[in-house]
């Protein structure tokens, strides 16, 4: 019985590698060890190492993502910032248009206004140079009706020039216009040629003046001009005289009221050669008052002082060196008095100064 049942009832031996465990349902899985059979595909290994990672199953349907919801909050309101936007740019664009409208209708406006006012004053202008014109006109009429009134009353008042007058006339004109055309120039002259024309040129002279009425030329406006001119000038000239005569009486007084008073010394206060004591800068008199001390110390000493003159032989008044260097120290210091007075006529004018103060002197 043995023999016969125990081929049925064989176990299994048991897979290697796995060992017997009692009481634990486990599954045969196959053996890590696949064979190599060349004939029979590699079998499918569903196996997952346990350092890789978790794969996802395939989707039955693959289907795009499709947003449900509607735009975000920034895009609605970008739209509607650029539909404001939009709308303000063309109500800009309408406001300049009407703005440019505005002004040419404005400028159009103001040409007519200005062509109107301007047609108005050219209007005046030409009434107004009309009327100027007619009183012009009207005024010539009149002037030349006077003159006509005035030559008749004065033919009728007056007889008619006689023969012997008209002739003297014609004869004088036919004499001056025969000299005007021989007259020669001085140059190609002969000493009685010259000595001739000088005389008939006195005559001449003579004879205007004699016959010269003094009231035509007064009743000259340029006449009258020049006069008031040369008046001007005239009492300018006076007024100047004036003032130089009483700076230099200032000057005298100064200078004399300097010299009485007690202590003082001219030569002190000259310095040393015209410099000044107090500094090296010199004053408007120092040169003066140094030339002055000079020709004194010279005149002292009995010692002649240079004449650069050449009028040798012959008799000069002797001038007043002191005289001669207050003229210079004047004419320095008021270089004006140059076109009016030269050296010797403010010398002059200094001794006539000095000889009033000397009888003014009790």
């Amino acid at each position: 019985m043995e023999g016969q049942g125990a081929a049925p009832f064989d176990a299994p031996p048991p897979p290697s590698g796995l060992g017997n465990f009692k009481g634990v349902m486990l599954c045969n899985r196959p053996s890590d060890e696949v064979k190599a059979v060349a004939e029979d595909p590699m079998p499918f290994r569903s196996a997952v190492a346990s350092n890789s990672e978790v794969g996802l199953r395939p989707l039955r349907n693959y289907e795009p993502t499709v947003k449900k919801r509607g735009p975000s909050a920034a895009l609605r309101r970008h739209v509607r910032w650029l539909r404001e936007l939009q709308e303000q740019m063309r109500e800009d664009r309408n406001q300049a248009e009407q703005e440019e409208q505005d002004e040419a209708a404005k400028r159009i406006k103001l040409k007519t206004a200005f062509d109107k006012h301007r047609e108005a004053v050219r209007g005046m202008m030409q009434e107004r140079i009309d009327k100027r014109r007619e009183e012009e006109a009207t005024a010539k009429a009149e002037k030349a009706a006077k003159a006509a009134e005035a030559k008749a009353a004065a033919q009728s008042a007056q007889p008619a020039l006689s023969e012997i007058a008209r002739a003297a006339a014609a004869a004088v004109e036919g004499k001056v216009s025969a000299k005007a055309q021989s007259a020669k120039p001085l140059w190609a002259m002969t000493a009685q040629e010259k000595d001739k024309f000088e005389e008939e040129e006195a005559d001449d002279l003579i004879n205007f003046a004699e016959g010269l009425d003094f009231d035509e030329y007064v009743a000259d406006l340029e006449f009258r001009q020049a006069l008031g001119a040369l008046k001007d000038r005239a009492g300018k000239l006076m007024k100047e005289q004036e003032a130089f005569k009483d700076e230099l009486l200032a000057s005298f007084a100064e200078e004399y009221e300097e010299s009485t008073a007690a202590g003082s010394s001219k030569a002190e206060a000259d310095g040393v050669d015209g410099q000044s004591l107090l500094g090296d800068h010199r004053s408007e008199y120092s040169v003066a008052s140094s030339r002055r001390s000079r020709r004194k110390e010279v005149q002292e000493n009995g010692q002649k002082e240079w004449d650069s003159s050449t009028a040798a032989g012959e008799d000069r008044p002797a001038v007043d060196p002191e005289v001669k260097g207050m003229a210079e120290a004047v004419l320095e210091q008021h270089p004006k008095f140059r076109a009016i007075h030269s050296k010797d006529s403010v010398q002059k004018v200094i001794e006539k100064v000095r000889a009033d103060q000397a009888l003014d002197v009790p």
